[in-house]
């Protein structure tokens, strides 16, 4: 289990350093905003976001499209 996992922050921000997202990290997460720096391009393990339910804006990458799909798969 992650030490994000069922976190208060309200707004997550994910730097263009960070090279993966591990699986469960965000698990249960209470955000609402979810914000990828424009140059992110690491990869996002299943689960990563799971049960993230209050997420209201989300602001992706313009060129890491392909893993969109997979992302939104596992939020509930």
């Amino acid at each position: 289990m992650s030490s994000l996992y069922n976190s208060n922050l309200k707004k997550i921000k994910i730097y263009s350093s960070a090279t993966n997202i591990p699986i469960y990290c965000f698990n249960d997460s209470r955000f609402e905003e979810l914000e990828f720096e424009d140059s992110y391009n690491g990869t996002i393990d299943d689960y990563a976001f799971y049960s993230c339910t209050n997420v209201k804006k989300l602001i992706m990458p313009t060129e890491t499209t392909q893993w969109i799909p997979d992302f939104l798969r596992y939020t509930k």
